[in-house]
């Protein structure tokens, strides 16, 4: 069964306005879950699947539906996004520094 979307509405859905813009661009987005995947222990789910499911259909759909995700207004000490991506982006770059360099040390000439 489709739904019947009004025009308007389908081209702001179209235009991925319904997402703040700090998640509209899909980098910005893979970075996300990338970090959540880092923090939150999901089995039998890859970041790429959650990210296709939940930015392309459960987000899609709610604001469809008239939901959007915002930031909370509760003033409470909420962990910082950007911080959470950053730790993971230098731990990604640390892991791959050390598998390049085990690969570049097995891959040297031996002196006979």
């Amino acid at each position: 069964m489709k739904m019947d979307i009004d025009h308007g509405v389908r081209r702001w859905l179209d235009a991925g306005k319904y997402l703040p813009p700090e998640f509209r661009d899909f980098h910005d987005q893979k970075d996300v879950f990338k970090a959540l995947f880092c923090d939150v222990d999901i089995q039998g789910l890859s970041w790429i699947d959650a990210h296709i499911f939940t930015v392309d259909k459960l987000l899609w759909y709610l604001a469809a539906h008239g939901y959007t995700l915002q930031r909370s207004r509760k003033r409470l000490p909420f962990c910082d996004l950007n911080n959470s991506i950053r730790q993971r982006q230098r731990a990604e770059a640390i892991a791959f520094r050390a598998a390049f360099a085990a690969r570049e040390e097995a891959t040297k000439p031996t002196a006979n």
